[in-house]
């Protein structure tokens, strides 16, 4: 196996400070969210998007702290929540500046 260096990490990925526009919808009869865009470090984890997330809707009584909430890009990819919101906009962004995620709470596909 070939190793990587932290710096081809950041050729990659980007800055690690650097914000990301992370562009979120609901689908699957998910509660939609009345700010559907949020900036992110490249380095922050998508379990840290998902608590974000789940945090705001619970706050507004859209689901109850025991629900679930399925992330997905390129439609049907589900990452896991170890996965970086960098290597997520290296894979599968727009300009590498901007994160379409899509959240139901079910699994959609």
């Amino acid at each position: 196996s070939q190793v990587v260096s932290d710096q081809d990490f950041v050729n990659r990925t980007g800055d690690p400070d650097e914000k990301i526009v992370i562009t979120l919808q609901a689908v699957s009869g998910a509660p939609i969210l009345s700010n559907n865009k949020v900036q992110m470090k490249r380095s922050t984890l998508l379990g840290q998007l998902s608590k974000k997330i789940k945090m705001v809707l619970v706050k507004n009584k859209s689901i109850q702290p025991s629900d679930s909430l399925f992330f997905y890009t390129s439609q049907s990819v589900s990452p896991p929540p170890t996965c970086s919101i960098g290597e997520l906009a290296a894979n599968y962004g727009i300009d590498n500046k901007t994160l379409p995620v899509k959240y139901a709470m079910s699994e959609a596909w």
